[in-house]
């Protein structure tokens, strides 16, 4: 409701209230005293602040408030405070409602949503994904890193039980693609530090008010791993509020990403909670990937780049993402001690005990539903240790040549059944 000049004291007070609700203040009465409180920025003030915000909403908006007593402006603030929303305290839920229920209790919420318009640029794109390929040489691991932060994007209320270790040498561009990801944010409910200790901490509020948690390159102690495994699960965290007697309960939608330099950054033991691709390398050498980043950090201090990435990652397809688990690599067997050659011996074993011709796609397949990310050049060099070769045939679902792996004893004019053709066609065809 437009309004200027001279309006009656009532009519007023509820136009400023109801503009004060849409910048998204409220009264907060979880404490002895009632409280302004703003949502979005999670800022707390004295009620008598109300009165203040009044008279600027009024001298702003060119109107004289008549009907009012001088004794009537003592209880402006509470006047004020009678029109707004009441809350119990304040929580953080990525949805774009300013406040909303948790056990029938109304709360402010302190995400505030990003959603730019549409902007594209080529050459960003070409330039974030010549950094995802530089880093992620091998194109699963590429993918897996790119959909964990699409996830994050797309999904923001669907926490993944996995959080990513990545590990390289200085200088490759580890924290600039965290950078990446905390700007598809636009910088906000994002925390980044090299110390491990707000996860140790009791009532560290982290956890709740962020969607991304970033360790970058902090030093762990022996117990570091186990509670990263705890953070990375948990659903809710208590709280210390300020100004308040009792712990709240909150709950947890971050995500948590491990980068360092260091080879073995944590003491792994049978994980199932970290996707760890292969050590990030420089390209070439360091001079090349300084002339790489030159580029890279004049295009991304442009005004537009936020708003690019949001919808570079919101673009990503998510189908095969699976938020409830994920595979053990190669890199994570290595930091774990384990003999990578001889577990995907085993697995190839387990795979070809069962058919005679297949493609290595079908092996790869195989090895992640196992719980293993094998690369194709492991795969290969264990089917030939176990006796397979790989022989050119026609393509089973149209024209050109394929190349199949089969038993060196098999003859060459050996025809593939029915029911190899139609698997090997569909293989080959999700894999595409």
């Amino acid at each position: 409701m437009t309004m200027k000049g001279k309006v009656k004291a009532a009519d007023a007070i509820r136009a400023c209230a109801a503009e004060l609700a849409k910048q998204s203040w409220c009264v907060d009465l979880t404490g002895s005293k009632r409280t302004a409180l703003h949502a979005l920025s999670d800022r707390s003030a004295c009620i008598e602040a109300l009165a203040f915000e009044f008279k600027q909403w009024a001298a702003h908006s060119g109107i004289e408030v008549c009907e009012m007593e001088p004794d009537d402006w003592k209880h402006l603030a509470d006047r004020v405070a009678d029109k707004l929303p009441n809350i119990y305290g304040s929580t953080f839920r990525p949805v774009d409602e300013r406040f909303v229920t948790v056990h029938g209790v109304q709360l402010a919420n302190t995400f505030v949503p990003f959603k730019p318009d549409v902007r594209d640029d080529a050459e960003g794109r070409k330039l974030v994904d010549e950094l995802f390929e530089r880093l992620f040489p091998d194109s699963f691991e590429r993918h897996t890193v790119k959909r964990f932060f699409a996830h994050m994007i797309q999904k923001p209320l669907e926490r993944p039980q996995w959080g990513l270790l990545i590990t390289g040498d200085g200088g490759t561009g580890k924290s600039q693609l965290v950078q990446l990801a905390e700007r598809a944010l636009n910088n906000r409910h994002r925390w980044r530090e090299n110390v491990y200790k707000p996860i140790g901490s009791q009532f560290s509020s982290v956890l709740p008010d962020n969607l991304l948690v970033t360790f970058d390159d902090a030093p762990a102690s022996g117990n570091t791993y186990e509670e990263l495994k705890f953070a990375i699960t948990r659903s809710l965290q208590e709280v210390e509020i300020k100004g308040q007697q009792k712990k709240v309960l909150r709950e947890v939608f971050a995500r948590i990403v491990v980068v360092s330099n260091e080879e073995t950054p944590l003491t792994l033991k049978d994980d199932r909670r970290f996707f760890v691709p292969e050590r990030c390398r420089h390209f070439i050498d360091r001079d090349e990937s300084g002339e790489f980043f030159e580029r890279f950090f004049g295009w991304l201090e442009r005004p537009h780049t936020n708003a690019f990435l949001y919808h570079y990652f919101r673009g990503i397809d998510l189908n095969e993402f699976d938020p409830s688990k994920t595979v053990r690599t190669a890199t994570l067997l290595k930091m774990e001690g384990q003999e990578v050659g001889t577990q995907v011996r085993d697995l190839v074993r387990e795979f070809a005990a069962k058919l005679e011709i297949f493609h290595e796609t079908e092996v790869l397949a195989h090895a992640r539903r196992r719980g293993v990310h094998a690369r194709p050049d492991q795969v290969c060099k264990a089917l030939a240790r176990e006796g397979y070769i790989r022989r050119r045939r026609p393509h089973p679902g149209g024209t050109g040549q394929i190349e199949l792996w089969c038993p060196a004893s098999i003859r060459r004019t050996r025809s593939l059944t029915q029911d190899e053709r139609q698997r090997i066609i569909e293989v080959l065809s999700r894999s595409r």
